[in-house]
């Protein structure tokens, strides 16, 4: 994947091994439209168990719809395919299985989402998304795509932390993952991340047509259906 070019503003990009910053040039978006990239697949993580929030999050309600049909919403015209690594909660959509990796969390979603976009011929990456993020930014992909580097990994980090659960995954690490979820090491998507060199971009200079905000409690559920912010 190429980087971006043309009119342009600049800003710090780190990988996770990085000491210094490094400058890529970002393109300026237009317009927030939403994007179909042939190359890029993409996975709503379904299978938590939501110990916070006491229930299946992705069943929870909001503005009258669940919570996990605003995430498909939002995410599937972004992508050339969309499945579920989880349940699907009545979403018509493929329903991914752990396989040999069930109950090792997160990781192993990703995992079953790079199996299955490596199926198909013309994918080179896997766009992950959580079922409690109903706010997801619309150019998600294409604002990751633009500064995506080949075998690397990439997320956003906003004010509160880097956004692993809805990164872009280059379909070659999947090999990597595999490894690691194998290993007697920590399995989380982050250590994931930082093991595979990952691309941090620092969402305060880009223009995203949404937010990370999730749904993790029964407040966070009552605010967002009050219209308010993440407390």
């Amino acid at each position: 994947m190429e980087r971006p070019t043309g009119c342009a503003r600049g800003h710090e990009i780190r990988g996770a091994g990085d000491d210094e910053p490094r400058m890529l040039v970002k393109r300026v978006v237009q317009s927030p439209e939403q994007e179909t990239l042939k190359e890029i697949y993409g996975i709503i993580l379904s299978g938590g168990q939501s110990r916070r929030f006491g229930s299946a999050k992705a069943q929870a309600a909001l503005d009258g719809r669940t919570l996990i049909s605003h995430v498909v919403a939002r995410l599937k015209p972004q992508v050339a395919e969309l499945a579920i690594a989880g349940p699907t909660y009545g979403e018509a959509l493929p329903m991914l299985d752990d396989g040999a990796h069930g109950g090792q969390g997160p990781l192993a979603g990703v995992v079953a989402g790079l199996a299955w976009a490596q199926r198909k011929p013309d994918a080179a990456w896997l766009q992950v998304a959580p079922c409690d993020m109903p706010f997801l930014p619309l150019n998600l992909v294409a604002q990751l795509r633009d500064h995506a580097m080949a075998g690397r990994p990439i997320a956003i980090a906003d004010a509160r932390h880097t956004q692993v659960g809805s990164a872009l995954w280059p379909l070659a690490c999947g090999t990597k993952l595999v490894e690691i979820l194998s290993g007697d090491g920590k399995r989380s998507l982050t250590q994931a991340f930082e093991r595979l060199d990952g691309i941090t971009l620092d969402a305060s200079q880009l223009e995203l047509s949404g937010s990370f905000d999730n749904i993790n409690t029964i407040e966070d559920l009552a605010r967002a259906n009050k219209g308010q912010p993440e407390g």
